[in-house]
């Protein structure tokens, strides 16, 4: 009898976990929209606009078309004294015609393309990755005394891009300021939606992990 009682008992506890779990599931499933939009959303930070004077716009590697393209809106309204293009990793896709270009070179290209003045565009030929960059670019902006900064990137980036350069600069009396760029491949309200949402995002919250945790 004893047995019996047992047994009945731990069906009823495999019942209660099976509805719990079936409950949690489905309120998931419900809500699963404005949870994947608050992931892309959390990712972009932006804290630039139209009344911020700003001095210097570092237009950040890794997409020239998207970055430029906001960079050239944002310059067309406001005026800047300088323009850092830094990165020194080549722009590889150009190899296949063999063009051999840093992707410092190919924004610089792109901002001038649409007719950005030249002359105040500098390339910086540091940094393979964010934090890199943005070692080098306190380093340039302590020799040449700049005071305000203005940091351009994906929209996707600019969270990760904040907690880098925060930390490198925090000793540094620069004032920082974020704009991010739209992706032309993708919305980040619905990046799950594409495959390229997906992989960016996905690698984007490793890499912040990773950010937060060194």
């Amino acid at each position: 009898m004893d047995h019996i009682k047992i047994k009945t008992y731990r069906i009823l506890i495999r019942i209660k976990f099976l509805i719990i779990f079936s409950s949690l599931a489905f309120l998931i499933y419900l809500v699963r929209v404005p949870i994947l939009e608050s992931m892309g959303i959390f990712l972009k930070y932006e804290n630039l606009d139209s009344s911020n004077e700003i001095e210097t716009l570092v237009v950040l590697s890794g997409n020239a078309y998207d970055r430029g393209t906001e960079a050239v809106k944002y310059l067309r309204f406001k005026k800047v004294n300088l323009i850092i293009c830094p990165g020194s990793n080549p722009q590889k896709c150009l190899l296949t015609y063999n063009i051999k270009k840093t992707e410092a070179e190919v924004t610089r290209d792109f901002l001038i393309k649409n007719k950005i003045d030249s002359n105040k565009i500098v390339l910086t030929y540091f940094g393979t990755s964010t934090l890199e960059e943005s070692v080098g670019i306190l380093k340039y902006c302590t020799k040449n005394g700049i005071k305000k900064l203005s940091i351009l990137s994906s929209d996707y980036h600019t969270r990760r891009v904040k907690v880098l350069f925060d930390r490198t600069f925090r000793d540094s009396k620069i004032k920082l300021y974020y704009k991010a760029a739209p992706s032309s491949d993708f919305n980040l309200k619905e990046w799950w939606k594409t495959e390229s949402g997906l992989i960016q995002v996905n690698n984007e919250y490793i890499k912040l992990i990773r950010s937060y945790l060194n």
